[in-house]
């Protein structure tokens, strides 16, 4: 998909600050916000994102009712980087470690979900996405390719920590939701019609150079250092960052042979999570939701 590098779309940015304490993220009151992004796309926009897109296929092992399709998109990154970075040029997060990450580049890796009448999306937090150990996702993107009226259903809800509704953004075509990765949400149900949403990520770099383990995490202990490392192999593995996996559960495993021990003869587990890397076939691949496919 090749957008035109000079469409007329013209965003403008609202940001909704949560609740102090009620939104159900651990984020600092400073990072708890949604943003709402209009006119993100042109409507014309929106049905050429959609227009290849005929072949959706089930989402299993998530609590969700939807089909979906992933894509790369180099192009459309590009173009809706050139949009949106004016709105978050000066952004700085601070991850659990202390160190600072500076915005980069949008996710070229698209996943375009379709909700039909009865499709919902039950309260969950999208997680970071961390293509490598410089390299993470700390904001999603929600792009909405088509508008539902209010009583469609089908709206974004974001939640407390105890389930209650704090905020809702409805639906409509070209505009676009962007928030942190921790901030729990659901998709209501839709109750007519179709929704169809496109989401990305914004990825961060490192701020202060390039990672160095022994710096970032020298004063705990070797276990605790295991564990760190673990992560890290986890979460690269995820991103299918192999070479980088490899050397983080070696890591890990030197750090703390305990972890090695979790190991069977059909390769290494992580806790209730399913195999990671097996002697036979090598590492897994996980799709966008986590879910396991052979490679």
């Amino acid at each position: 998909m090749t957008l035109p590098p000079t469409a007329p779309s013209q965003p403008a940015l609202n940001r909704i600050a949560l609740p102090p304490g009620e939104a159900g993220t651990s984020l600092p009151e400073s990072e708890s916000f949604v943003d709402s992004i209009d006119a993100l796309l042109t409507p014309d926009e929106c049905a050429d994102i959609l227009r290849p897109h005929t072949e959706f296929g089930p989402v299993p092992g998530t609590h969700s009712k939807r089909t979906r399709v992933s894509f790369d998109d180099e192009a459309l990154a590009e173009l809706l980087w050139t949009r949106i970075l004016p709105f978050y040029a000066d952004l700085v997060v601070v991850d659990e470690y202390g160190a600072r990450w500076t915005p980069e580049h949008l996710n070229p890796r698209f996943r375009l979900a379709r909700y039909g009448v009865g499709g919902l999306f039950t309260p969950h937090f999208d997680g970071r996405r961390m293509a490598s150990v410089d390299s993470q996702g700390f904001m999603t993107i929600n792009i909405y390719l088509n508008t539902l009226a209010p009583d469609a259903g089908g709206a974004t809800r974001y939640l407390s920590h105890e389930g209650r509704e704090i905020l809702v953004t409805q639906p409509e075509i070209g505009c676009a939701a962007a928030f942190r990765d921790s901030l729990l949400h659901e998709g209501a149900e839709v109750l007519a019609g179709e929704k169809y949403l496109l989401r990305t990520d914004v990825m961060f770099s490192r701020a202060d150079g390039p990672f160095d383990f022994a710096s970032a995490f020298g004063h705990l202990s070797k276990k605790e250092k295991g564990a760190a490392a673990l992560k890290i192999a986890v979460a690269v593995e995820n991103a299918s960052n192999l070479d980088a996996a490899v050397e983080y559960y070696r890591k890990a495993f030197r750090l703390d042979p305990a972890l090695e021990e979790r190991a069977d003869t059909r390769g290494i587990k992580r806790d209730d999570e399913g195999v990671c890397m097996r002697d036979d076939r090598g590492f897994y691949k996980r799709d966008d939701e986590g879910q396991i496919l052979d490679m």
